[in-house]
């Protein structure tokens, strides 16, 4: 999976009102998290420990549950979703 994510994965955002979906995964398959806009107290980055020694950083959803998602994404894709998630929280 983590070979199909890397050449066709990809990650959604959806909003509906107060709900928000969100989708990782390659064509159906994959992982959906769901929650309430009024529930996100923060947005960031989160550098998680590998076994390696290394860090993977993910975009971090703090609210009454923590969701960490987009480890895989370019730099440039991660900075985009994570400035869509802010200007989502601040309406």
């Amino acid at each position: 999976m983590y070979a199909m994510m890397l050449v066709c994965g990809k990650v959604e955002i959806r909003t509906r009102g107060d709900d928000v979906e969100i989708f990782e995964g390659v064509w159906l398959v994959g992982i959906t998290d769901r929650f309430k806009l009024s529930e996100i107290e923060s947005v960031g980055y989160f550098d998680k420990p590998r076994r390696d020694g290394k860090k993977t950083t993910h975009i971090a959803i703090k609210g009454r549950q923590e969701f960490l998602f987009g480890s895989l994404l370019s730099e440039r894709r991660m900075n985009y979703m994570h400035d869509i998630l802010m200007q989502i929280v601040r309406k």
